[in-house]
């Protein structure tokens, strides 16, 4: 297994997987050479855990086992179910010290999972259809952005030649 800063922060910051719901660090890579991003994956007997790192900005999917990868869920999806409204993701806009940017967002996303995401750490998937409408909701809505853009990008193409 490659051993990097995020990983490294990713299982200080979310040992409690490890020490309270029985995960296990499944894998871990790092890739210097496409700017630097990396996977952690946690698992347990049930639900499978994806951290990411791409281009700077840590992401999370989570998921049920008996589910493919792509079946999984955003984080964001999962806690607008449990607490509609929190933000989740907040970048940071300075990375001239990029182990404090790194740290900070890696370690609000622990916070956040552990207070907002224990029923499917502990495998409980039953509000599973609930949570895919706010993903489609969520999805639908930037598809709507990218037609808007889109559009005008066109009329403003046509009318400029």
């Amino acid at each position: 297994m490659a051993s990097n800063l995020f990983s490294e922060l990713v299982k200080q910051h979310f040992a409690y997987l490890k020490d309270n719901y029985g995960f296990s660090v499944t894998h871990e890579s790092f890739y210097p050479e496409a700017m630097g991003n990396a996977e952690v994956w946690f698992k347990s007997t049930l639900t499978g855990i994806r951290v990411v790192l791409d281009r700077g900005q840590a992401l999370i999917s989570i998921g049920s086992l008996s589910q493919p990868e792509r079946e999984w869920f955003e984080l964001y999806d999962v806690v607008q179910f449990f607490s509609p409204g929190l933000s989740v993701y907040e970048f940071p806009k300075d990375f001239s010290d990029y182990k404090v940017a790194l740290e900070s967002q890696v370690s609000r996303l622990a916070r956040i999972m552990l207070q907002h995401c224990e029923p499917l750490l502990k495998g409980d998937f039953s509000m599973q259809k609930e949570i895919k409408e706010i993903e489609k909701r969520r999805v639908d809505k930037m598809l709507e952005g990218f037609n808007k853009l889109s559009q005008e990008y066109r009329k403003g193409k046509s009318t400029s030649q």
